[in-house]
């Protein structure tokens, strides 16, 4: 988008920031992008999650998955359009 249009991506930035927020290179991780850090935080919480169905054998928290799931995509696209605004100014 950038080399077409001249103006950033919402998400540009964001895969070298999660790459030094899971390294823990807080500083670095912002200055590529803001949601690098709690969207490590939020793969994290999963894979924990993932894992703990994995060992039970079953789905953990069903109504609470399933409100996360509709909520996370709704806040990520909001909280990146946030950003992406912010930048352009």
């Amino acid at each position: 988008m950038h080399k077409l249009t001249g103006i950033p991506c919402p998400t540009c930035g964001v895969t070298r920031a999660l790459c030094h927020a899971t390294q823990g290179h807080w500083s670095r991780s912002l200055a590529y992008h803001p949601g690098g850090i709690p969207l490590a935080a939020v793969l994290a919480v999963y894979a924990l999650w993932a894992g703990a169905e994995a060992r039970q054998g079953k789905v953990l928290m069903e109504s609470a998955r399933g409100r996360l799931a509709r909520v996370l995509p709704m806040a990520a696209v909001l909280f990146f359009a946030v950003v992406w605004v912010l930048r352009l100014l």
